[in-house]
């Protein structure tokens, strides 16, 4: 109880808090938006808006250039090491997404007519119009989030996540009634605005206790973008390896397994809800204390933990429920049981391995995090291919049992080199 009662106590407990109730409001709200959303439109129109709103989450991946985290990392380290930077790093990471950001959305916008009719629905043209100006304001709000966990605001960003939700409820029931599919887009483009209101005011306020001054700026330009590159290159990587995973099940299996594949990853997504809210915790109290070993090394402790037991209850509710979860899909689903106890045990090496994750990028070894990750996923990939191709095995199975064999391997090989590392500087 002692232990549990002095955890309490730590500001990262505090600052984990605020961003799981922010997120919890917040994307709460979202849900059941999309759900009434879903009721007003047809099946076939609510999925369409499933299409604009992925088209929108991938170009988003390559707009953000990796400045969230990069905001994150560098403002944690230089409010305590180089105050005056601060300012300089915030402005830039502003103008820097900005840029990038406008220039995937103008790119949207021109070709909207030709990526309608690759999704064989040329009527989508003006609703992929609209999602162009939602890049922009997705972007900037990204990095935003990004400056704010940096500051260690995590109160303020709670509060502004949970309102911003709230009012793309409101919206989203609104347009949609209104405009129908154009009017649950146009909500999405008004919901990232408001966010972007709300985040600027706090950083305007928050910066009131910093300097207003330009440092160093070419220096430090060069210095966020060598950063977040590596960093855009691994967010990108998760799309490619998303498409190419979809693109497996359709040349070397079914389109079942990838509906069973797809049933689990829902469950694998919402067992890593919350380490997933508490990676810029993570991010934010690793790269202050950088220069302590000791409270380095704690943090890290302190966030395996949470996010192993904030992973392992949800694991057993789902092993312990798997057939009945399993029946709620339908008769077709009767072999995803087994399925998706296998996909929620991935959960659990993927929640610690984001842990270490963002300790290397604290420490910026971001490329050996691409390249490890670019390791495992090829080795995925490639065994998951070869075993449908030539032993035609089950896709799902052999998909999610490989992966959990080798996000295994993953997360060991991040634990014996964090190991390595941390040895190395006490000596």
């Amino acid at each position: 109880m002692k232990a549990l009662d002095k955890f309490k106590q730590q500001q990262i407990f505090k600052d984990s808090f605020w961003a799981l109730f922010g997120s919890i409001i917040g994307k709460g709200f979202s849900l059941l938006g999309g759900i009434l959303v879903a009721r007003m439109l047809t099946k076939d129109i609510y999925g369409e808006y499933g299409i604009i709103k992925n088209t929108l989450f991938y170009i988003a991946v390559f707009s953000t250039f990796g400045l969230g985290f990069t905001s994150t990392r560098f403002i944690s380290k230089y409010k305590k090491e180089a105050k005056e930077k601060v300012y300089t790093i915030i402005q830039l990471t502003r103008l820097i997404t900005f840029v990038t950001s406008l220039i995937m959305a103008l790119v949207l916008l021109v070709f909207a007519k030709q990526v309608a009719n690759f999704l064989e629905a040329p009527h989508l043209r003006e609703s992929l119009c609209i999602t162009s100006i939602a890049i922009v304001f997705n972007a900037i709000d990204t990095a935003q989030v990004g400056i704010l966990s940096g500051m260690g605001a995590f109160k303020v960003n709670a509060k502004n996540t949970a309102i911003s939700g709230i009012i793309n409820f409101i919206l989203s029931v609104f347009f949609t009634l209104k405009f129908g599919l154009n009017g649950s887009v146009i909500a999405l483009v008004v919901a990232f605005a408001t966010s972007c209101l709300l985040n600027s005011i706090s950083i305007h306020n928050i910066l009131k206790n910093f300097g207003r001054s330009y440092v160093n700026i070419k220096s430090t330009i060069k210095e966020l973008l060598a950063f977040s590159f590596p960093i855009a290159l691994q967010e990108s990587l998760y799309s490619i390896t998303h498409w190419l995973t979809v693109s497996i099940f359709v040349k070397f299996a079914s389109y079942g397994d990838l509906a069973l594949n797809s049933a689990a990853g829902q469950w694998q997504a919402i067992i890593l809800f919350i380490p997933g809210v508490l990676r810029n915790v993570t991010l934010s109290h690793l790269s202050g204390n950088s220069n302590n070993n000791l409270e380095h090394n704690e943090t890290v402790n302190s966030m395996l933990k949470i996010n192993f037991f904030s992973t392992f209850v949800p694991f057993i509710f789902v092993v312990l429920f798997s057939r009945i979860i399993s029946s709620s899909y339908g008769p077709t689903f009767s072999d995803l049981p087994l399925i998706l106890i296998i996909s929620v045990s991935i959960a659990i090496a993927n929640c610690l391995s984001n842990v270490y994750s963002q300790e290397f990028i604290s420490r910026g070894k971001n490329w050996f995090l691409f390249w490890s990750r670019l390791i495992k996923d090829l080795a995925i990939l490639t065994i998951v291919s070869g075993f449908l191709y030539y032993f035609e095995f089950p896709g799902a199975l052999t998909m999610v049992t490989v992966s959990l064999i080798i996000q295994t391997a993953y997360l060991i090989a991040l634990h014996c080199k964090y190991r390595i590392d941390h040895k190395k500087r006490n000596i």
